[in-house]
């Protein structure tokens, strides 16, 4: 006997589920960001106690598909990571990192400037991890901002 049951789709799930990593990745490919950030949301606001999404996997994750060229999708699991782990500077890194890889110079000087405003609020990383990152988004933004003249006052970082 064959036992083909009916795929199950993101809009007949139940809305309680809490997406896996992979599934986040499945929708922003099948989707789009939004989509697959009201399922974050929605799972968030149902078990507000847990922590959803495990920051180093979807880190992880959005660093393959940036390997694999998959820039526009990378850049929208590590937004996610961002909207639930706000003070993950290898979020902030790998967003910055993800915009460089895409040529949008605007966005990696605002995602460093951002960086540098969560880095004292990380809590998981050592004190010499935090400096030499500080070190390099620094010297990222005097770069970028010495080869794109008119992006020099969008930061608060001289050139």
């Amino acid at each position: 006997m064959n036992w083909n049951p009916d795929p199950i789709t993101w809009e007949s799930r139940p809305a309680a589920d809490v997406p896996t990593e992979i599934e986040l990745v499945v929708l922003i490919r099948q989707h789009d960001y939004e989509m697959a950030w009201q399922r974050l949301r929605l799972a968030q606001q149902t078990y507000q106690d847990l922590d959803v999404v495990r920051e180093n996997v979807m880190n992880g994750l959005a660093h393959r598909l940036r390997a694999n060229g998959e820039l526009d999708a990378a850049i929208s699991l590590f937004r996610l990571n961002i909207q639930v782990h706000p003070n993950s500077i290898r979020a902030h890194d790998g967003f910055a990192d993800a915009y460089l890889s895409n040529g949008d110079s605007l966005m990696v000087i605002r995602t460093y400037e951002q960086l540098l405003e969560s880095l004292p609020l990380d809590t998981t990383m050592s004190q010499s991890t935090k400096h030499r990152i500080r070190q390099n988004a620094e010297l990222r933004l005097r770069i970028l901002q010495h080869t794109r003249p008119e992006n020099a006052g969008a930061s608060r970082f001289p050139a």
